[in-house]
């Protein structure tokens, strides 16, 4: 992920950068390309969907949960949903 983490950083920013370097998932403020803000408490949520691909043979020592990603997957959409704004949902192998 440190490879990738890298080349992504300028676009990510800087917290989403370190969540994605150390676990390949990463939210962010959904954003217009000018920077403008599309909707306040709106995230663009991105999904290591490699945790749920049953030929990834890691998992095998950690079955519950890979780096927290579920429970790290429900708070984010909870302050999206307290914020009364927008979740979208991507996910990446």
């Amino acid at each position: 992920m440190k490879k990738y983490s890298k080349a992504w950083k300028d676009w990510i920013g800087d917290e989403a950068y370190e969540t994605m370097r150390r676990w390949g998932y990463f939210s962010m403020d959904f954003r217009k390309a000018d920077g403008g803000i599309v909707q306040r408490g709106s995230r663009v949520i991105v999904l290591n969907t490699q945790a749920a691909n049953g030929l990834n043979w890691w998992l095998l020592g950690e079955r519950n949960d890979p780096g927290n990603h579920m429970a790290w997957l429900e708070q984010e959409l909870r302050e999206v949903e307290e914020a009364k704004g927008i979740a979208y949902i991507i996910g990446h192998i």
